[in-house]
């Protein structure tokens, strides 16, 4: 699995019904905000699923969003 499809699998976790899942899938996304592909890998998610049954799109426009606030201020 390529960065871009885990990133993709962490996003999606944060929506389940799990709270130990959404937890875990938050730290993991503090994580990937290290990395410099982080907003890059963001956007082509949310170039490549537009439209999408699961609303990826959107759960990435939402990350990238709160990484801008965060990171330049």
């Amino acid at each position: 699995m390529d960065d871009k499809q885990k990133l993709i699998q962490v996003l999606l976790n944060t929506k389940v019904n799990d709270t130990n899942v959404v937890k875990q899938s938050e730290r993991e996304l503090e994580e990937c905000e290290s990395s410099p592909q982080y907003p890059l890998l963001l956007g082509e998610i949310i170039n490549e699923n537009q439209n999408h049954q699961s609303q990826i799109d959107l759960i990435a426009v939402l990350s990238l969003g709160r990484f801008i606030n965060r990171n330049y201020k």
